[in-house]
């Protein structure tokens, strides 16, 4: 059994507004409301989202390593902001993660009465922000993690909290 402790690289979360589409199906552009600062949105994740311009989105950037020149800022994740915006569930379980312990997708789902899927997608929002670590279990080499869990306080977990849902 094998686990790795990873960090977020430099993340943003940031309100953009879309300015542009190019194409149904392709990738959209917009600016950070702060300063704004472009931001490439792959075509995978405005088809998804239907991004249209004038629309805002609650996202999470990273660095642009193809071509910052152009667009510093990369979407790596979205929340959309509107009446089913996943914010107050965000805030929510990143309050009762500051209270310590290491969290488990599941364990984030029944706190928040949502499914697992959904919950791992909030507790990624968290990782992504930059606001918790994430520790991956691996059955075997070059495989998936097997399991996986978030903490806030990666260096005051303690090892007996890794228990998997075997009961290892």
């Amino acid at each position: 059994m094998t686990f790795r402790m990873q960090t977020s690289s430099a993340s943003l979360v940031s309100v953009v507004d879309i300015t542009n589409r190019i194409a149904a199906g392709g990738p959209a552009f917009g600016v950070t409301h702060e300063d704004e600062t472009q931001v490439y949105v792959p075509a995978a994740v405005a088809e998804y989202h239907k991004m249209e311009a004038g629309q805002s989105y609650e996202m999470h950037l990273i660095p642009n390593t193809v071509a910052p020149e152009k667009t510093p800022w990369f979407a790596k994740f979205v929340l959309r902001q509107s009446d089913d915006s996943n914010l107050p569930q965000v805030m929510r379980l990143r309050e009762a993660m500051e209270s310590g312990g290491v969290w488990t997708t599941q364990q984030a789902a029944d706190l928040l009465g949502l499914s697992p899927e959904k919950a791992f997608w909030i507790l990624e929002h968290i990782y992504m922000s930059g606001s918790c670590s994430k520790f991956l279990r691996f059955d075997a080499p070059n495989t998936p993690p097997a399991e996986q869990w978030y903490t806030m306080f990666p260096t005051a977990a303690d090892v007996d909290e890794f228990e998997t849902e075997e009961g290892e």
